[in-house]
Parts: C-alpha cells; structure tokens; sequence
C-alpha cells in the first residue's frame, strides 16, 4: 500500500467515525429532548421542574450545530 492509499484510507476511516460519532449525539439530543417533553406534559411535574425543563429545551433550539426547532 503506497502513502497516498494508506492516507486516503485513514481519512475514509475517519469521515465514517465522525459521521457515526454525528449520528450518534443526534439520537442522544433526540432521547433528551423526548424526555424533556415529557417533563412538560406531566401532570405530576413541579412547576420548577417545568420550568427548568423549557429552559433546556430553549438551549437545544439555539444549538446552530443541530439546528432543532419548535
């Protein structure tokens, strides 16, 4: 294997971690932002939890890099 395929190689191997590493935080934001939700919706949820619960959403809309809106 010359240099420049072994380089090639390293960078396809890497381009496919950082798109699984992507994909990866994108489901976890999705999972926080499911619960969340749910905080917001419950019935037995203090008015402090709610509260708190729509300021963390707040901060995941502003995330430009997942860029999640209401």
């Amino acid at each position: 294997m010359t240099p420049q395929e072994k380089a090639e190689a390293t960078r396809r191997g890497n381009q496919e971690a950082r798109r699984a590493k992507e994909a990866a935080a994108a489901e976890d934001l999705k999972l926080i932002r499911k619960s969340l939700e749910e905080v917001l919706r419950s019935e037995d949820a203090t008015p402090a939890e709610k509260l708190e619960s729509s300021k963390l959403l707040l901060e995941l809309t502003k995330h430009p890099k997942y860029g999640y809106s209401f």
